[in-house]
């Protein structure tokens, strides 16, 4: 019985970020500082950033791939990242695999 090893390899190229919706924005308005929570008006000003963004699973990959722990990447929370990183996973292992 053979097993498959799935990598995920962490990404430092960034170039995607030119191309952002997102790109001169402040990014306070996507990072709140560490003693501040994200307020419901700050996370749907960046949400509105994200939800037609070209290269808004770009971000994602790359708040996954470097386990950024802060902030909204690619429309998602921090919140909703731990939540989802295992399905990311495995999605992202399937797609390796084929």
């Amino acid at each position: 019985m053979s097993h498959r090893v799935c990598t995920l390899g962490v990404m430092l190229k960034t170039s995607w970020r030119t191309n952002a919706r997102c790109a001169g924005v402040d990014t306070s308005v996507f990072m709140p500082d560490e003693n501040e929570t994200l307020t419901i008006k700050r996370k749907e000003q960046a949400l509105w950033y994200c939800q037609q963004c070209p290269v808004r699973q770009d971000c994602l990959n790359y708040a996954y791939e470097n386990n950024i722990q802060h902030g909204i990447y690619g429309g998602i929370t921090t919140k909703e990242r731990r939540k989802n990183l295992y399905n990311w996973k495995a999605e992202r292992c399937s797609s390796q695999s084929r």
